[in-house]
């Protein structure tokens, strides 16, 4: 399945395949996507690291007017896998880093 990435509102949902191959693509689309909350990642078939690289790029994005990170919602266990590669997670919705989840979770801080 090739790659679709659609705006319902404050929402944008990502379906297919996000790669290498579809991820220049999607450059040319930017701006339409600004002021997004949630990602919706639900139909996503699968994600490399490039496609991960983008989806980083559209939080930082996103952090930089706003303040506020992006719910990413329905993340698939493949991008879960992916992402505990680069050591980040999800605390809820929110991207993280494994170690800032790990220091929520016990509640201590790691040097």
């Amino acid at each position: 399945m090739s790659l679709t990435v659609t705006r319902d509102d404050q929402t944008l949902i990502v379906q297919g395949r996000l790669d290498l191959h579809s991820v220049p693509d999607l450059a040319a689309h930017r701006d339409e996507w600004r002021g997004v909350q949630r990602l919706d990642l639900q139909a996503l078939d699968s994600v490399d690291s490039a496609g991960l690289a983008w989806l980083l790029e559209l939080e930082t994005q996103q952090r930089q007017p706003q303040g506020a990170a992006l719910a990413w919602c329905h993340c698939p266990a493949s991008l879960r896998r992916l992402m505990a590669l680069y050591d980040l997670g999800l605390d809820g919705e929110q991207l993280r880093s494994s170690t800032d989840i790990e220091e929520k979770s016990d509640g201590s801080e790691r040097d």
